[in-house]
């Protein structure tokens, strides 16, 4: 048996200081912190646009959630299921709160697209975040070395945003990232 031990606790403290570390170092041009805030969609291309990265994010979150919920029963270790289950909460969260902006911002119901983002997810990750624990501890990597940084980095640099949004996230540490 193989296992691992962290010095620190894994938490959004300890992901943003790393993310901090490496903008400074391979990014200094990027602020650590928004110079600006952001301002609503106006246009009805910018509507469009926060239609297209929120549906897009939406999908995201759903495709977090499948893959966690397939992964419970992949790992019979009662931790890593109460971690999972709060994953899948504060994700499915997100993911509604992203569809009902769209709905509020837009008029339009995202739902169909935020299905077919989930579904271009999996056409790529097929079933390895749910295969074996390897491929799961990929997947997760993969989603907080990858996926996280961009998040944050538009979090820094979007010109616009929504109010709404922002105020949810500020209230959810983990979903520190998404605003």
């Amino acid at each position: 048996m193989m296992a691992a031990t962290l010095t620190r606790s894994w938490s959004v403290e300890f992901e943003k200081e790393n993310l901090e570390k490496l903008f400074s170092q391979h990014a200094p041009h990027v602020p650590l912190t928004r110079e600006h805030p952001s301002r609503p969609p106006i246009t009805e291309e910018e509507k469009e646009h926060f239609y297209q990265y929120w549906a897009a994010t939406g999908g995201h979150d759903l495709s977090i959630v499948q893959a966690a919920s397939k992964a419970i029963l992949l790992i019979p270790d009662p931790d890593l299921h109460l971690i999972l289950s709060r994953q899948i909460g504060d994700d499915g969260a997100h993911a509604i709160a992203f569809r009902e902006r769209v709905i509020a911002l837009t008029g339009r119901d995202p739902i169909d697209d935020i299905r077919k983002e989930a579904e271009r997810h999996w056409e790529f990750l097929e079933d390895v975040p749910y295969r074996n624990w390897l491929g799961f501890i990929a997947w997760e990597l993969h989603y907080e070395h990858h996926i996280l940084p961009q998040v944050w980095f538009n979090k820094l640099t979007s010109t616009i945003g929504d109010a709404v949004l922002a105020q949810q996230s500020s209230e959810e540490a983990i979903a520190k990232y998404y605003l």
